[in-house]
């Protein structure tokens, strides 16, 4: 799905969660290594809105949150890494239906042009 300017609609959180998680619950602990492709010169601009907006202090408080970590590319100036640790597949679930997750994808659609997400195994 293609969010921005194309002509699909943006992807929720819910939607990578449908595409990238098995739907086990015996996974011990789900990691995930999502990339945000910035516009050019807004990946500090969206660093500071998620965390202006408290999205990140959110995700950290959730329950079952065991790391939720942002990482700045010293490659690319566009890239934002995010790795983020779940106690159990249940926890994801909650997280992915956070009310703070729509407002993230709302904001992710004005400073993001792609997003890329990783399921490590484990």
């Amino acid at each position: 799905m293609r969010n921005g300017y194309g002509n699909h609609r943006a992807e929720t959180a819910a939607d990578r969660l449908r595409r990238h998680t098995a739907r086990s619950k015996e996974e011990v602990m789900p990691v995930f290594h999502v990339t945000f492709k910035c516009r050019p010169g807004m990946r500090e601009a969206f660093w500071e809105k998620l965390t202006a907006e408290g999205i990140v202090a959110a995700c950290r408080a959730e329950e079952g949150n065991q790391g939720y970590d942002y990482y700045f590319s010293a490659e690319n100036g566009c890239d934002l890494l995010l790795i983020e640790k779940w106690k159990d597949f249940d926890a994801l679930v909650r997280h992915a239906k956070q009310p703070h997750m729509k407002r993230m994808d709302e904001i992710k659609a004005e400073y993001v042009t792609d997003m890329t997400l990783e399921k490590l195994e484990g």
